[in-house]
């Protein structure tokens, strides 16, 4: 049999083999690592835009001249410009005045007459184009394509909305109720949503519980 330098050309053709092999798993697992990492930067979005519209709630953001009753963040698996995620908050209930009538912002929220918007300004808050939204589970478990999180304020009362147009505008008509129980104590409900990132034939996912309080949990 032939060599070349000393090495039977078997042995060399098996050298290259086991350097290519190398190669081809090392690569695969940094691609994996990769979509690994844009998952959790996705996830990582999600819980920042809910844990700012608490904080929006509970400290008092102004918006436009005035402190709304309430923020909250719009997950929308739809494509297009609208997809993403937003922070809205309740454009028709001043938290200052609502106060001054002896009321709270949590009458005003909880109900079928809110109305909101989405805030300026929500670049920020987008994802990696490669990464899809690709479910979302209510918190009685049935698929949505478009949830609606929301916080009163002060208090940061926990509420999910069903509006009119997903996600809404000023003028669109919500539906909030109540992300509790009957005897009004949070539980273990949640929401919970589905990323993918597919690259070729290979893909990953990762789920993401939400639950009233605001805090996120990965589904193992």
């Amino acid at each position: 049999m032939k060599k070349c330098r000393g090495f039977t050309i078997v042995e060399v053709v098996i050298v290259l083999f086991i350097i290519g092999l190398i190669t081809t798993l090392a690569a695969l697992g940094f691609s994996k690592a990769n979509r690994q990492k844009q998952l959790d930067s996705a996830a990582r979005v999600v819980k920042s835009a809910i844990s700012n519209a608490r904080d929006y709630a509970l400290f008092g953001q102004e918006v436009e001249g005035k402190y709304p009753c309430g923020f909250g963040v719009v997950l929308n698996k739809d494509s297009g410009e609208s997809s993403g995620i937003k922070t809205v908050y309740v454009q028709n209930a001043d938290r200052i005045e609502v106060m001054e009538t002896d009321n709270t912002c949590d009458d005003k929220v909880k109900g079928s007459s809110v109305k909101l918007a989405v805030m300026d300004g929500q670049e920020e808050q987008e994802w990696a184009d490669s990464v899809l939204l690709t479910g979302i589970k209510n918190i009685s478990g049935g698929a949505e394509s478009c949830s609606i999180i929301l916080f009163s304020a002060p208090r940061s009362g926990s509420y999910y909305c069903s509006c009119d147009a997903c996600p809404p505008t000023g003028d669109t008509n919500c539906a909030c109720s109540v992300f509790s129980d009957d005897s009004g104590e949070l539980n273990e409900k949640y929401f919970q949503t589905e990323f993918e990132i597919v690259e070729g034939i290979l893909s990953d996912t990762l789920s993401q519980k939400i639950y009233a309080s605001g805090n996120t949990e990965e589904v193992q």
